[in-house]
């Protein structure tokens, strides 16, 4: 028998088909750049009283870096082919430097610009959080996922302390000056430009959760969702300043780690640290047994069902996602996760089949199951070792029969288990129980009230139920991937 599918979904699910080809979920859709000329996202001549203090944040996954000389901009101002440097950038250099200047409008040589650099680089093909908190030309602060980076005046020695507009366009993926045009390499996703200087726990906070409610000081946020194949980019913030797709930009499923809900912790301690993240449901997610020292952590929650659902079976209407933030050494977590009988999916039957399955992001068709360790005492189910992000969901990995098969398909010695007396008072039997077979009980509510592993066949075991309160229960037992299932009636 196909195990019924059975998940929570939001009202939220229904709205997002309206468009079958937006998603809303999770980390969504990104934009992903060529780094050729004339490939980017056009805004228009836009901004043009934006000053300091500004901040610029974003998610970005470069795939490669531009020639020696060269640069990969991200999201610029007042780009102009000819004449003198005006506006902002925000950009790559060639080894993966981070570079926030001004233009002075006077002119196109070093005295015309300046700015800051990272003394550090981003890594190629990895999702990195990218932020730029500039609350004057010479207070410039750069956090790389959340952490604030060491950084230096670039070479440039303009006088200038604000921005200088003129009427060209802003744009994303790229950067124009009066010498050449600087293009990024790989993909950009929840882009955000607030008005205002925000705070490293700002960032940190916000990195791995969409914003709903957008605040006034957002004055442009692209998160790249409403279409795989709209050649615009709509702003969410107001005014909106919607971008038009120029080239042979593509959007493609983002693999950014994003949610509706997310915690962190940054700590130069790990002992005994742990990161606990709820549902609607009871349900909740655990991280802990943290250890090598990582920079931080962050535990998100997606409030949707996966936009790809490839290998799961019976799942939850919501899942989670862990990103590590590494320091030196690579880092090594445990995980558990508290299923409840609330969740939607886990019955009284089908507890012995509770598992976790994971993909490593968002952008991952395909999930895999965990083989995580089930208590199903405790209802927990748990794993230890883990060293990489992840997203994580609640299913049940159905079995290959159920008891109401074709009866001959079964084994024999699966056709002669029998349970008796039923009802019963004070003790039952089990006939044909055989070496490595599995014994659940359950009340209706999912809670398991007996468990029992068997060493070596016996022709019939006795379970003692005296001390049981009288009502129904169900008796499972398992056996390599078959599963026996009864109602039991305690008088």
């Amino acid at each position: 028998m196909k195990t019924h599918i059975k998940v929570l979904i939001p009202a939220l699910f229904f709205a997002n088909l309206i468009s079958a080809q937006s998603n809303y979920i999770g980390s969504g859709i990104s934009l992903q750049f060529n780094g050729n000329d004339g490939n980017y996202v056009n805004l228009g001549d836009v901004y043009n009283d934006l000053n300091f203090p500004l901040t610029i944040e974003a998610w970005v996954y470069p795939t490669a870096w531009t020639a020696a000389g060269d640069y990969a901009g991200i999201m610029a101002t007042d780009n102009a082919s000819t004449g003198s440097y005006y506006g902002y950038w925000f950009r790559f250099n060639s080894s993966g430097k981070l570079i926030f200047e001004i233009g002075d409008g006077s002119g196109a040589g070093s005295t015309d610009r300046r700015g800051k650099v990272t003394t550090g680089s981003v890594a190629l093909n990895t999702w990195t959080h990218i932020a730029v908190v500039a609350t004057t030309v010479t207070d410039i602060k750069f956090y790389f996922n959340g952490v604030l980076q060491i950084a230096n005046n670039t070479d440039g020695g303009a006088s200038n302390t604000s921005i200088v507009h003129n009427s060209n366009e802003a744009a994303i993926g790229r950067h124009v000056t009066p010498f050449n045009e600087h293009n990024f390499i790989g993909k950009i996703d929840e882009l955000r430009l607030w008005t205002g200087s925000r705070s490293q726990d700002d960032i940190k906070a916000g990195m791995c959760e969409k914003i709903i409610t957008i605040p006034g000081n957002l004055t442009g946020y692209w998160n790249f969702d409403e279409s795989y194949v709209s050649m615009s980019t709509t702003d969410v913030a107001t005014p909106a300043q919607d971008g038009i797709v120029v080239g042979d930009v593509i959007k493609i499923t983002s693999g950014a780690p994003i949610g509706d809900e997310s915690i962190y912790k940054y700590t130069n301690d790990w002992s005994g640290s742990k990161l606990k993240l709820g549902s609607a449901t009871d349900d909740y997610l655990m991280v802990k047994k943290i250890e090598n020292n990582p920079l931080g952590m962050h535990l998100y929650r997606i409030d949707n069902v996966p936009y790809f659902t490839d290998g799961l079976s019976s799942y939850c209407g919501f899942y989670y996602g862990i990103f590590p933030v590494n320091g030196a050494v690579t880092v090594q977590y445990g995980i558990s996760y508290n299923y409840t009988a609330s969740n939607g999916v886990v019955t009284a039957e089908n507890q012995p089949y509770s598992t976790l399955f994971f993909k490593n992001d968002g952008s991952v068709e395909t999930w895999a199951d965990m083989t995580a360790t089930l208590d199903p005492v405790q209802n927990f189910i748990r794993e230890s070792g883990n060293t990489t992000r992840k997203e994580l969901i609640f299913n049940i990995q159905e079995p290959a029969f159920t008891q109401d098969q074709d009866q001959n398909k079964r084994p024999d010695h699966i056709q002669t288990t029998v349970v008796y007396p039923n009802p019963a008072k004070d003790v039952i039997n089990i006939s044909n129980v055989y070496a490595n077979d599995r014994i659940f009980m359950t009340d209706m509510m999912g809670n398991t009230v007996y468990i029992r592993n068997i060493s070596e066949t016996n022709e019939v075991i006795t379970i003692n139920i005296a001390g049981l309160p009288p009502g129904i229960y169900m008796l499972l037992l398992s056996r390599q991937d078959i599963l026996i299932s009864e109602k039991l009636i305690k008088l």
